[in-house]
């Protein structure tokens, strides 16, 4: 941020209609929260560098912003998402709460490994990690975008009443004010599991451990012990429910197969995009949707499914940064109103387009757009980062400093570790 938290200031709404500056950066937080709507993903990656380069909101404060916008979009579109039903198969939920369930322990057992290393770890190896994960994904979700575009339009021209992804949905019955609680009713012991670790990972959030102390490592120690053991629990439980399906209604019932690969291979994907998100100060969602959209799941289910796994994180950072008073509530206030009215309004456009002419191509090219945005987003405000820090001498090699002797003043991804 351009800005401090000088007596007297004015509000971020009357500095939005009297700052240029704000001005800009409101109607790009607006655009990026549009995109992101549309993508199903945080976009805390584009915020922070928007918030940083044009807000007047003091620096200290723009990841806690942030978080407040991401956390906006999340529950908005959680709230979307909830009573919708699956394109493939109307009698199921569009959010796959067994992979919530699956991937949550490991998500959030990866981000407490990637914000140690990225306390020891020189800016510029994160923005070389960066590069290289967020080129991957482009590279992957664009090839892709194009495919499925050009399936969609095979399909049109052959004649098809909708492409091979879409939904045989015209026995769809119309939204109820109670299908949300219907379709998560379906899903009892996932939800409860997701519910508990959220809940765990709220409470051991607020520990006052020194992380260079033998006490914080067998604090680690345990929680690695708990979360393994939950993952282990769930991969059996979900293995056991979905040969039982099988069973039932015939291996074409399921939307997803989670356990295709082996039992451990979405946990360890959420583990290492945990790891990276929180490493390298970036979105989950940025990780996991492309990775998810690869393997074959269809990309609105990958939509809603992200959405939730973002609102269970960004929550739990919003929490603490407003127990720790890093809060600037009038700009908070500003811009997650500005998130709402993006967010609502991008699920507008994808109910009226999207979703009725089943072009959900167009879901994967908004994901294509979102990280083709944040790379270059993040290049160049990290590349800003490491040219001042080499300026002013500071230490260019890993170093357990930043672990144990962390500095009021590090940079904006250092302060994003593992909250975006």
């Amino acid at each position: 941020g351009r800005g401090g938290a000088e007596p007297g200031r004015r509000k971020a709404w009357e500095r939005a209609l009297s700052d240029p500056s704000e001005a800009f950066c409101t109607v790009a937080v607006f655009g990026a929260a549009l995109l992101s709507a549309a993508a199903g993903l945080g976009g805390g990656v584009m915020f922070v560098p928007l918030l940083l380069s044009f807000s007047g909101v003091a620096t200290s404060m723009v990841v806690s912003l942030s978080q407040g916008i991401i956390l906006t979009g999340a529950i908005t579109n959680v709230f979307v998402f909830l009573p919708e039903r699956h394109p493939e198969a109307r009698d199921l939920p569009v959010i796959d709460y067994d992979g919530v369930a699956l991937m949550l322990p490991m998500l959030s057992l990866g981000a407490s490994f990637g914000v140690l290393a990225n306390q020891v770890s020189p800016l510029w190896v994160l923005i070389v990690l960066l590069t290289m994960c967020m080129s991957m994904a482009l590279w992957r979700t664009g090839l892709k975008a194009v495919k499925l575009y050009q399936a969609e339009r095979a399909a049109m021209d052959a004649g098809a009443s909708s492409p091979p992804s879409a939904a045989k949905d015209s026995a769809a019955s119309p939204r109820s004010p109670f299908a949300a609680l219907e379709l998560a009713g379906q899903h009892t012991w996932q939800v409860l599991v997701i519910l508990g670790i959220w809940a765990v990972m709220m409470l051991v959030s607020f520990h006052d451990l020194d992380p260079c102390s033998w006490t914080f490592v067998w604090y680690l120690a345990g929680l690695t012990a708990a979360l393994f053991a939950c993952t282990v629990a769930v991969t059996q439980r979900i293995d056991s429910d979905s040969a039982a399906k099988a069973l039932q209604d015939g291996p074409g019932k399921q939307t997803f197969n989670w356990m295709a690969k082996s039992r451990f291979h979405f946990p360890a994907v959420a583990w290492v995009t945990g790891f990276l998100s929180a490493m390298l100060g970036i979105g989950g969602g940025l990780i996991l949707s492309p990775v998810l959209v690869e393997v074959g799941m269809h990309s609105q289910a990958v939509q809603a499914t992200v959405v939730v796994v973002l609102l269970c994180k960004t929550s739990i950072a919003a929490i603490q940064y407003a127990a720790l008073g890093k809060v600037d509530w009038d700009y908070t206030l500003w811009y997650a109103g500005v998130a709402f009215v993006a967010t609502v309004l991008g699920q507008i456009a994808c109910e009226l387009y999207v979703r009725r002419q089943k072009r959900y191509s167009l879901i994967t090219f908004a994901i294509t757009g979102v990280l083709l945005a944040s790379l270059v987003a993040l290049l160049v405000a990290g590349t800003q980062e490491v040219a001042e820090d080499f300026r002013l001498g500071r230490n260019m090699w890993f170093s357990m400093g930043g672990l144990c002797h962390a500095s009021a003043d590090r940079t904006f991804l250092e302060l994003s570790v593992g909250r975006l």
